[in-house]
């Protein structure tokens, strides 16, 4: 069945044209990194293994090359040098919606711009105790459709770069009892605000199976922005989880380095390597 994207039309002209700039910025340092992730064998790999397996000098010889490869639309989240060298970046990525096949009264089918992650380092190979060396892109944390995209910049008057960082930081510090119903049980129609610029983003956290890995995913997705004022009683979340009990140690563990899947009438969750730690 062919997938049925909604558009989204602003009546605010000024709206329409700098979201489709952004976009198409996005788009470009997106490109930047593809190229040579497509060619990851002969550019990125061998970058790779001297980050791993060398120290002191020439480690952070090779991981500063490995920055300048992923180019300028990779934001470096984190990176542990030692005993288990892994980092871990995030990429801001235009694309189509993630959901399949919905109808198109629920909106879901929106055009969208995803927070990705970039891993590179020692990854878990085949979800086992042993470690290979490699790189890998996904989606990670956030799905934020063109609806609120064009809210967030017609109330701000911003692009919303920062705006979105800060909704994606504060989400992986959140305690999962915040958006959560229960131990290891979600409901996917309950919202939650979540700080982000001059207001926060209205959003669900959502877990659902992924095709493309026949497995189970958690996401957030953003359904709109509004300004502090309209928060109501709710009000804006802000991550405080401690280490250890924060979505970023969990649930929102980039996928190469977990496993969802379904266990009775609930989702079970393995972590496999540990996150380094985060500029969050």
């Amino acid at each position: 069945m062919t997938n049925i994207v909604t558009s989204v039309t602003y009546s605010d002209s000024y709206v329409r044209g700098r979201m489709r700039t952004w976009k198409v910025e996005l788009k470009r340092r997106c490109d930047l990194f593809e190229r040579n992730y497509e060619r990851r064998q002969e550019v990125l790999l061998p970058v790779i293994a001297g980050f791993v397996r060398k120290r002191s000098v020439g480690q952070q010889r090779a991981f500063k090359k490995l920055r300048q490869l992923l180019g300028p639309g990779a934001y470096l989240e984190g990176v542990r040098f030692h005993p288990i060298p892994i980092a871990v970046f995030s990429m801001l990525r235009p694309r189509d919606s993630i959901t399949i096949d919905a109808p198109v009264d629920t909106g879901l089918m929106q055009d969208c711009v995803t927070m990705n992650y970039i891993l590179a380092g020692e990854l878990p190979e085949d979800r086992t105790s042993l470690t290979k060396v490699g790189v890998a892109e996904g989606y990670w944390t956030l799905e934020i459709p063109d609806h609120a995209i064009g809210r967030c910049i017609h109330r701000t008057g911003e692009l919303p770069d920062k705006i979105i960082y800060e909704c994606h930081h504060n989400i992986l510090k959140l305690n999962p009892g915040l958006v959560m119903d229960g131990e290891n049980h979600f409901n996917n129609d309950a919202r939650f605000n979540v700080r982000a610029g001059p207001g926060g983003f209205v959003c669900t956290f959502r877990v659902g199976e992924e095709v493309s890995r026949k497995e189970y995913m958690a996401r957030v997705r953003a359904d709109t922005w509004i300004p502090e004022e309209d928060g109501g009683h709710q009000g804006l979340l802000v991550g405080h989880g401690e280490p250890g009990h924060r979505l970023v140690d969990n649930w929102l563990v980039p996928a190469p380095m977990r496993r969802l899947y379904r266990e009775g009438a609930g989702i079970k969750l393995e972590v496999h390597t540990s996150m380094p730690e985060l500029k969050l």
